[in-house]
């Protein structure tokens, strides 16, 4: 069961560490700062910024508040709309990161997290911290004005996708006489 594997591995947190960081050369210079890196190979792709990016503010403020020291947020260049909004919901304040173009900076204190990840290539192999997704579903919940009334059947599109379904219309048509709800994230902030 992939929820208990997920309870099996809960979240090692912040560690930090003087380095050099190999980044690319950011607008102001990193030589005093504490730098939390949220980019990687896959941090403009949605699935694996949500699941595995934003957890690691969790282990960010546990840091911060053990040790009183406020990090700057690196971000990848020109974020996408939807990371900012993320941030935003897990109030992140955008003031506080910052972006680089390319190059080599010497870093103070860089402080890393575990990447938790699906592991293997495997899909029913995890290594994603249960507490982390309820972190971030409670803290993102909290965010958001609520609706009273919530479809009980729900068909989520992905038609902006390369996994498109071919007969998509077709589909469609047989859902709504079914009294689903389509959601075409594609077209939601």
């Amino acid at each position: 069961n992939g929820i208990e594997f997920m309870k099996l591995h809960r979240s090692n947190f912040c560690s930090d560490l003087s380095s050099h960081l190999r980044l690319k050369t950011p607008q102001t210079p990193l030589s005093d700062s504490v730098i939390f890196p949220l980019t990687g190979i896959w941090d403009t792709n949605y699935f694996h910024w949500v699941v595995e990016y934003l957890p690691k503010l969790r282990g960010l403020r546990m840091y911060e508040r053990e040790t009183g020291r406020r990090a700057e947020i690196l971000l990848m260049n020109s974020p996408n709309h939807w990371q900012l909004e993320w941030l935003e919901l897990l109030d992140i304040d955008y003031q506080r990161c910052m972006t680089w173009n390319g190059g080599i900076a010497k870093v103070e204190t860089l402080i890393l997290t575990d990447h938790r990840m699906q592991t293997g290539g495997y899909y029913d192999a995890f290594d994603i911290s249960f507490d982390d997704m309820n972190w971030i579903r409670n803290r993102a919940l909290c965010a958001v004005p609520q609706k009273l009334v919530s479809p009980n059947k729900v068909y989520i599109s992905r038609q902006a996708t390369r996994r498109r379904v071919s007969n998509f219309e077709d589909i469609k048509k047989a859902l709504l006489q079914h009294d689903y709800t389509i959601c075409q994230l594609e077209d939601l902030s």
